[in-house]
């Protein structure tokens, strides 16, 4: 009987020094592995650096396009995305290793959008803010109006012959008043011609132009607003005028320099003002919208060429030299028959 107990306690205790023994092992299995314990420590593993970003710091009017220009962040390479909306339809316009880009394709007179961002081992950096910059006008623009004012009241009771009275309109074309600054991009004064065009130099293009234009740059905060904007002038060097064939006068605009041909030589210039449908619808124009003070009695408007509803401003005209308005765009009245309009030229865009 002492036997079978003894061999019963036995047992017990062997069995219960095996359960402790198993779960010392599990404790020992279901340890927490730490950076001390577990040889490739992420301490140890490559960092892989962050990719800087950039920001557009100008953009610049030029001869051959829009000049943008971005902080230099030695990084590989820059991608630049363009879009006519602040906030989508951006497509990827250039590539490069450097901080600048030209745009060369863009509309005149267009707002476009711009940013730009890092590229580095198929890896990029967020996109800079975006910034917004309008293209200039393919054009100078100018008032017409206005500049029509100033020149009827200095020249209208005075005697010059054609192209001398068009060579002075064409000299008297300011944008920018001397002296003032400048609001946008295309205004422009010092309007000079190279010697004195005659009627056939207008028509065949050869009448040689110069002035002074102002150009826009524009520089921007690494938050994407205006820091500073300025026009500075910038001369256009001496150019052939550009003209057309244009015996349609529906197509004319105001402004538009006009001549007229006989026997395939230029023989008469002007300056279409415009389309009226008779005198007094005229007069109103020029009292109301040019600011003239004018009637059916004033001397220096001429209804000559029946029911022509396109009018010209024009020297040479009478036995002096006169300066008249006339209804007579398509045709000059002379006796032997006149000439005909055959080309016209357009210098500026008119508002």
């Amino acid at each position: 009987m002492k036997f079978y107990r003894l061999v019963t306690f036995i047992l017990i205790a062997f069995s219960l020094s095996f359960s402790l023994q198993l779960n010392v092992d599990a404790d020992e299995s279901t340890k927490i592995i730490t950076a001390a314990n577990f040889p490739y420590s992420q301490t140890n593993a490559v960092s892989v650096p962050e990719i800087p970003s950039t920001y557009i710091k100008s953009i610049i009017e030029t001869n051959s396009g829009i000049k943008i220009t971005w902080k230099n962040v030695n990084a590989a390479k820059y991608q630049l995305y363009r879009s006519k909306k602040k906030n989508k339809g951006f497509q990827l316009i250039a590539t490069v290793n450097n901080s600048k880009w030209i745009d060369s394709k863009t509309t005149p007179g267009t707002v476009y959008y711009y940013k730009v961002r890092c590229y580095e081992n198929q890896r990029t950096s967020a996109y800079s803010k975006t910034v917004n910059f309008k293209t200039p006008a393919k054009k100078p623009r100018l008032n017409f109006e206005r500049n029509l004012k100033s020149f009827i009241k200095k020249h209208v009771y005075r005697h010059y012959p054609c192209n001398v009275l068009v060579n002075k309109y064409v000299e008297s074309c300011n944008s920018l008043t001397s002296g003032k600054k400048a609001k946008h991009s295309r205004q422009f004064n010092n309007v000079k011609l190279q010697g004195s065009p005659r009627a056939d130099n207008w028509k065949h293009g050869n009448a040689k132009l110069s002035l002074k234009y102002t150009t826009a740059k524009k520089y921007y905060n690494e938050n994407g607003t205006v820091k500073s904007k300025t026009f500075p002038l910038k001369s256009s060097g001496t150019k052939k005028v550009i003209s057309r064939y244009e015996p349609d006068m529906s197509r004319l605009k105001k402004g538009d320099i006009i001549t007229y041909s006989r026997n395939g030589r230029g023989s008469h210039v002007a300056i279409y003002i415009g389309k009226f449908s008779n005198k007094s619808k005229l007069i109103d124009y020029l009292n109301n919208e040019v600011g003239i003070k004018c009637n059916n009695k004033t001397s220096w408007i001429k209804s000559w060429n029946g029911n022509c509803k396109y009018w010209v401003l024009q020297g040479g005209m009478g036995y002096n030299n006169q300066v008249y308005i006339c209804n007579n765009a398509n045709i000059t009245t002379t006796n032997d028959g006149g000439s005909r309009l055959s080309h016209s030229i357009s210098l500026f865009e008119n508002e």
